[in-house]
């Protein structure tokens, strides 16, 4: 299992896996200096942002792009494979879940990931990772600004 932040960190420390997918089989590796960011929003502002995400990607037709998937052949495994959401959608899709239990269960299931999320990042700083964090309730221009800075100031 993972999220953003073994995806990140297994980047920045070049972990070697054991075992993935047949489509992820060359590892990356990374051989030059970087700056790690993060946005840190307030709890609200946070799970208000999940929230109104969530339903504008469901309007954006985000169950038909399964259902289309499904309908060319990718199989039902390897979408869930690609995580939470998928999980849910190929869940629903197959009927295997109701629509409310669908869209209930993965608004949940989403803020209940974001919150796992920053503990994850936490854990990543006290293993010696730097995390340059932004104030989430800035405007996305000030946050730019803040993270040029910090990396005019690593250079």
């Amino acid at each position: 299992c993972g999220g953003t932040g073994l995806y990140i960190e297994s980047l920045l420390a070049n972990y070697q896996f054991s075992h993935v997918p047949h489509f992820l089989s060359e590892p990356l590796e990374i051989q030059f200096k970087y700056t790690v960011f993060g946005l840190n929003p307030s709890t609200d502002t946070r799970r208000e942002k999940i929230s109104t995400r969530f339903q504008a990607r469901l309007k954006e037709g985000m169950l038909e792009e399964v259902q289309q998937l499904l309908f060319d052949g990718v199989h039902p495994e390897e979408l869930r494979w690609m995580g939470l959401e998928y999980k849910w959608m190929v869940n629903y899709v197959e009927g295997l879940i109701t629509k409310e239990e669908f869209e209930k269960g993965l608004e949940t299931a989403i803020h209940q990931f974001a919150k796992r999320q920053m503990t994850y990042f936490r854990k990543m700083e006290k293993d010696g990772f730097t995390i340059n964090w932004i104030d989430g309730e800035l405007t996305t221009k000030q946050q730019a600004e803040i993270a040029m800075q910090i990396i005019g100031q690593a250079q």
